[in-house]
């Protein structure tokens, strides 16, 4: 698994935000596939724990 940061997260998220899910990139088609989905989302999260409950959550729109 390759991690992706800065300039090239933004570049992926972009594409997926679009609804797209084939790129290409030098003549190579490529097709992003999720392969695994959260089981749970953060509120459920924070509501199972009370210490996340305490801290104050910082959330990052794009």
């Amino acid at each position: 698994m390759k991690r992706l940061n800065g300039y090239a997260a933004v570049l992926i998220k972009e594409i997926i935000r679009e609804g797209e899910s084939i790129f290409e990139i030098k003549g190579k088609k490529y097709f992003l596939s999720l392969i695994q989905e959260s089981e749970t989302t953060v509120n459920e999260d924070v509501e199972g724990n009370t210490k996340l409950k305490q801290k104050p959550l910082i959330c990052f729109l794009s």
